[in-house]
């Protein structure tokens, strides 16, 4: 991929990432903790896109467990 391709990429992601935290300003998984990272619903690899509304405004804890790093606790 080429510099140019991977910034075009990140550019796309930063902006719905920041379009889903403005959204909400907690979790969206559990509605408990306030919202700090974005969580696609689909990953590109299912054929879905950095798009607004593939994203999730989800808390450290609800990311971490999606992501099978650790159990949520909220």
């Amino acid at each position: 991929m080429s510099a140019l391709a991977t910034t075009d990429v990140t550019a796309r992601f930063r902006l719905a990432y920041d379009v889903a935290i403005r959204r909400c300003d907690v979790c969206e998984r559990c509605g408990k903790a306030p919202a700090s990272k974005a969580l696609r619903i689909k990953d590109p690899i299912e054929g879905a896109f950095d798009a607004p509304s593939n994203l999730l405004a989800v808390c450290d804890a609800c990311y971490s467990s999606a992501r099978g790093r650790s159990p949520c606790r909220a």
